[in-house]
């Protein structure tokens, strides 16, 4: 069988409840992609691939495949060989999947995969409790942005990225990454190699982490960043307590509008020197 492009094919099945392609034999397609192949089939509940033979496609993206999959409970992919494919766009992945609670992930084989769009893979994944993709190969990967890539998981407790190379990374935005994740109490980032990251959004960046009580990133590299919006990036982590920075940190105090706002607990600050301009309007609580 020939090359196949398996776009849209069942994009926008708002009504469809039910799709028994498990059994489908599908070793011999060559697949290129699967851009917005399951997109809002909002009322689909449990979707099985688990059979799927799918290690002589070659996969390019696999932007929006499963978008808007409000209703999906679970999601069987977790054997899928990806190892042939070559992705280049996660975005939105697995974004506005409301209901699903575990993403585990671990076993895709992502070597040759050269991501340069990583945005809102993850967003509003509202349900997710456990999502493991810690062990992802991303030392290939280009990525320019990552920006609401973790926003609105309300139930996620702990994300372990330590592993990711992060190395040819050029990110400039990480804007709205880990936006209101409610639940968070462990976010392990502090290793990653940010040398040739030239941010200039930092927005919302982990704003209403409430749960979490420290954050580390006191060794990201941030010596070309230019970052032009601040606002509210720690604001309201209610629970905070720790905040460990980077020394050197180019910010503009132009928009920066509740930095560390409404952070009551938060006692040990270091890194970053709030400068006398810097608007951190909110209530916080700083000790020398």
């Amino acid at each position: 069988m020939g090359s196949y492009d398996n776009v849209y094919t069942w994009n926008y099945c708002h009504s469809l409840k039910r799709l028994d392609i498990e059994n489908w034999d599908v070793s011999n397609w060559n697949v290129n992609t699967l851009y917005c192949t399951w997109r809002y089939c909002k009322s689909l509940k449990v979707l099985d691939l688990s059979k799927w033979d799918t290690s002589n496609w070659e996969v390019t993206t696999l932007g929006y495949t499963w978008q808007g999959c409000n209703s999906l409970i679970e999601l069987k992919i977790d054997d899928w060989d990806v190892s042939k494919w070559h992705v280049t766009n996660l975005a939105a992945t697995f974004a506005n999947l409301y209901c699903i609670k575990e993403l585990k992930l671990n076993k895709w084989n992502t070597t040759n995969w050269e991501i340069a769009n990583f945005s809102s893979t993850f967003s509003s994944c509202l349900s997710l409790e456990v999502l493991e993709i810690g062990e992802w190969d991303t030392s290939n990967w280009t990525v320019t942005s990552i920006e609401s890539l973790f926003s609105y998981n309300h139930c996620l407790k702990e994300l372990d990225l330590s592993e990711w190379d992060t190395n040819n990374w050029a990110v400039t935005t990480i804007r709205n990454c880990w936006l209101e994740c409610f639940s968070l109490e462990k976010l392990n980032i502090n290793d990653w190699d940010t040398s040739n990251w030239a941010v200039t959004n930092m927005y919302y960046t982990w704003n209403s982490c409430t749960a979490l009580e420290e954050l580390n990133i006191s060794s990201w590299n941030t010596s070309n960043w230019a970052v032009t919006n601040t606002q509210s990036m720690f604001g309201s982590m209610t629970n905070l307590v720790t905040l460990l920075t980077p020394v050197s940190f180019n910010a503009s105090t132009s928009n920066s509008t509740g930095f560390i706002g409404y952070n009551y607990r938060l006692v040990n600050f270091s890194g970053f020197e709030i400068k006398e301009n810097f608007n951190i309007n909110g209530t916080y609580a700083l000790t020398d």
